[in-house]
């Protein structure tokens, strides 16, 4: 063999293999993206201390803290119609549990990502079971959970694997919402942090989060969808670090729906409005000049 050809297929084999690894890198980075959004911003059900399982876009992931994983046993999913019959995609996580190498930051959990379309059934039914001698089977866990509380995001992750991961979730996507969402201030003591699929309401004094917050999704009719809510019942800093744990700050989900093209604000009492405010969310997301600028970190 020719030197030249020698080094051809030397920088031939250097590129193929600096490219299968980029190509492994990315597929790493883009299945570590899509379990951070499902815990941040899915559905999250905690089962017990160990497991919980999140719901996103069309994707269910069973996450387990245990060091040896997820106890032996099938696993129940049930997708009930409104007549309460079901159908039954019931499986061995053999098949769709996740190899540690596309889990990234996430290796120290045994994650099962299933995907499965859910939308057009009442309610799901999830949990696990083993199968006995005699063909019976016994639950070893087990809960229903509504579509629509899935599809509100009624419930979210609050930081339950911070131990094992070794790293706050939910400060780091907060940041991330201050970088790249719209950040302006009320005509009150208010900041509002509008990040899709989040809106957040951001006091520096506690006494003004005492009445009640109004909080209109204003459709084309001018109907609404009221998610007016009290402060201590949205309260998100103690999920934060400094500074932002030192803020007053209520956390929100954005409806799914997408006619809504206003957003009211506000706080009132027994009395009556206190103070509102209204804006227009195409303004506010084209507007280049909402953005943060360290306003919390002064």
């Amino acid at each position: 063999m020719t030197k030249l050809k020698i080094i051809v297929l030397t920088f031939i084999c250097f590129f193929s293999c600096k490219e299968k690894e980029n190509k492994d890198i990315k597929t790493i980075t883009n299945s570590e993206r899509v379990i951070k959004r499902a815990l941040i911003s899915g559905y999250f059900a905690e089962i017990n201390e160990n497991i919980g399982v999140s719901f996103y876009q069309d994707n269910i992931f069973y996450f387990s803290s245990i060091p040896d994983g997820f106890t032996e046993g099938s696993f129940m999913l049930h997708l009930i119609k409104e007549d309460n019959s079901f159908d039954n995609h019931s499986f061995s996580k053999d098949k769709y549990l996740l190899n540690d190498s596309l889990k990234g930051g996430f290796s120290s959990l045994e994650i099962i990502q299933r995907k499965i379309y859910y939308e057009s059934y009442k309610s799901i039914r999830i949990g696990q079971f083993i199968k006995n001698e005699d063909k019976s089977t016994k639950n070893i866990w087990i809960k229903q959970i509504a579509v629509k509380d899935i599809l509100d995001s009624k419930q979210q992750y609050l930081n339950q694997f911070n131990s094992i991961l070794k790293r706050n979730l939910l400060n780091e996507d907060f940041k991330n919402d201050l970088k790249f969402g719209k950040f302006f201030k009320t005509k009150t003591d208010f900041y509002v942090l509008l990040s899709d699929p989040n809106i957040f309401f951001i006091a520096k004094k506690n006494n003004v989060i005492n009445e009640k917050f109004m909080l209109h999704f204003i459709r084309e009719d001018n109907t609404f969808n009221n998610k007016s809510f009290t402060f201590k019942t949205k309260e998100y800093q103690q999920y934060l670090e400094p500074p932002f744990s030192n803020f007053s700050i209520a956390k929100i989900s954005i409806p799914n729906e997408e006619d809504y093209s206003r957003i009211r604000i506000g706080q009132y009492n027994s009395k009556g409005n206190i103070w509102v405010q209204e804006f227009k969310l195409q303004e506010v997301l084209a507007n280049e000049l909402l953005k943060y600028n360290q306003e919390l970190e002064k």
